[in-house]
Parts: structure tokens; C-alpha cells; sequence
């Protein structure tokens, strides 16, 4: 991977971010629903994060 004069990355995105992209993003209002965020998965693909048998926070 070449940067250009040794720059990171981090430092290459924050030279060539568009601040009205940043804001568009950021407003709540142009947020997508969650339906059509989420990955529309089958019952077995859909697993919980911590088996529910081992929580101990119910």
C-alpha cells in the first residue's frame, strides 16, 4: 500500500474529507430505517451475541 509522502492514512482522510458528506451522514433525518439497515437473516443465521443460558443479567 503506497500513501503519498509517507502520510497515513488517517492523515490522508482528514486532508481529503467533504464536510457536507460528514454532516449529511451525521443528520438524524436522512438516517435509513432500521429495516432496511438490518441483513434480512434466515432464523438459523440469526444467533444472539452470549447464549442465552449463560447471561446472568435476566
Amino acid at each position: 500500500m503506497s500513501n503519498d509522502n509517507n502520510k497515513t492514512d488517517i492523515e490522508q482522510a482528514v486532508e481529503e474529507v467533504n464536510p457536507s458528506e460528514v454532516s449529511e451522514n451525521l443528520d438524524p433525518n436522512n438516517a435509513e430505517s432500521d429495516e432496511s439497515n438490518s441483513a434480512n437473516l434466515s432464523d438459523e443465521q440469526e444467533t444472539p451475541f452470549i447464549d442465552d443460558k449463560l447471561r446472568t443479567d435476566k
